[in-house]
């Protein structure tokens, strides 16, 4: 399976579902104008309506909100990911989605973690800043993970360790 390319999806989207748009809102819960469309079926891992159809004879996955969004308003030329306003990802109404850049998304998500405290602090809440900060987490988390690490491979470790040392030897000899 492979994902659509972005200047095709849209004409692709049109002839699938143009003059059927409403057996692809059939997949959606849609309440008041206003609240979230989750999907009546079952979503991906990530949280997104998946509809799967095929195109060419290979079988290709479609995001239930960028259906949602190319049917009601189109594509925006520039713009090639969909924000969703409401942070809910399985959310299919229109007037919770928005065209935006990859950096525009980027920029808003970073946003929201930073918002919500996700950003700044581990998993296990020790603060990530300065000398505390390690490839994305605290010193202590991170030699923790080490120590525990030694401890379930100690025995390769100082093989491999003795290996090198002989054939260190050996090769002064």
């Amino acid at each position: 399976m492979e994902a659509i390319h972005i200047r095709n999806e849209s004409a692709r989207i049109w002839r699938l579902f143009i003059g059927r748009e409403g057996e692809f809102w059939s997949y959606i819960d849609k309440k008041l104008p206003f609240d979230c469309w989750p999907a009546n079926r079952s979503v991906n891992p990530l949280g997104y309506l998946c509809i799967y159809r095929r195109f060419g004879g290979k079988k290709k996955q479609l995001l239930g909100h960028r259906v949602a969004k190319i049917l009601t308003d189109g594509y925006e030329q520039g713009k090639d990911q969909i924000d969703h306003l409401c942070r809910n990802r399985a959310c299919c109404n229109p007037r919770h989605l928005e065209w935006v850049t990859q950096e525009e998304n980027l920029n808003r998500q970073r946003h929201d973690l930073r918002l919500e405290g996700k950003i700044g602090f581990c998993r296990k809440g020790h603060a990530i800043a300065g000398d505390n900060a390690w490839f994305g987490e605290c010193r202590v988390c991170a030699t923790a993970r080490q120590i525990a690490y030694y401890r379930r491979n100690a025995d390769s470790i100082k093989a491999q360790a003795r290996s090198r040392h002989a054939a260190k030897k050996e090769s002064k000899r």
